[in-house]
């Protein structure tokens, strides 16, 4: 018997509330869920297999007694040497309708954290990610990074051409981190981006490479401002590092360009 479907979650919760469930209905050895098609390293595909979670990717499966049942969105259900007599409809229709709330839900807070403008995180997943580095206690390095000038830009010719610079500064700000880096529109004009693992040498290194970027958009060039906050030097908790990096962008901001809007 199969149990009510759990509140809405993320996926990977969802999926972890189902296949115990399954394989208690089904009898079945393993129980695996893989998203978008089988035999393919779905985004949460997950292995069960006598009371506990595992990798599916990292064993090869020769046995008979395989079923593999096709839900929503392309998803399956794969089973292994199962042992007791299920109903496959009513299993596909149950972990359906699990796996499509859940992915709404997951939709609904991804959205949440970005920024509708350029696309990036917002500052509710910027603060999110500094929870996690801290948690992780490896040293990392905070860039505070502000537009110079950019008031002028909305004034005088318009806030349609400052959201244009807003996106190319986005843009511009992102090639210049690796793909490991995080980056995130904090508000206004402003950014952090967050790099992991990073010492305050190779920190510095890359606030120098923004520093000496411009962002153009038709005939306006924008310069930028960078402040930099090393963990744990500067401070333990995500507050205290975007205020440290905030504070030395002002400084920044002061000493190379003399701009204060």
């Amino acid at each position: 018997m199969l149990l009510p479907l759990p509140p809405l979650a993320g996926l990977q919760e969802t999926i972890r509330f189902l296949l115990p469930r399954i394989a208690e209905v089904t009898g079945a050895e393993d129980v695996i869920i893989c998203l978008n098609a089988p035999n393919t390293a779905g985004r949460y595909t997950v292995g069960y297999r006598a009371g506990k979670f595992y990798d599916p990717h990292a064993f090869q499966y020769t046995r008979s007694g395989l079923v593999f049942i096709p839900l929503k969105m392309g998803d399956w259900l794969a089973l292994y040497e199962m042992k007791k007599p299920f109903d496959q409809r009513v299993l596909e229709q149950y972990c359906s309708q699990a796996l499509e709330n859940a992915a709404k839900y997951e939709s609904v807070q991804q959205q949440a954290m970005v920024d509708v403008l350029t696309g990036l995180p917002n500052r509710a997943a910027l603060y999110r990610k500094l929870q996690e580095e801290v948690k992780r206690l490896c040293r990392f390095c905070v860039l505070f990074v502000d537009l110079n000038g950019f008031k002028q830009i909305n004034d005088t010719y318009g806030h349609l051409m400052g959201d244009d610079v807003l996106k190319k500064a986005a843009e511009e700000i992102r090639s210049v981190l690796r793909a490991s880096d995080f980056l995130a529109r904090y508000g206004g004009d402003e950014f952090v981006a967050v790099l992991s693992e990073t010492t305050s040498e190779k920190g510095e290194l890359v606030a120098s490479r923004i520093r000496s970027m411009a962002v153009k958009v038709e005939d306006i060039s924008v310069s930028v401002s960078v402040g930099l906050a090393v963990y744990p030097e500067d401070g333990l908790t995500p507050k205290d590092l975007i205020g440290r990096a905030d504070g030395r962008m002002y400084m920044d901001k002061e000493k190379n360009r003399g701009v204060t809007g």
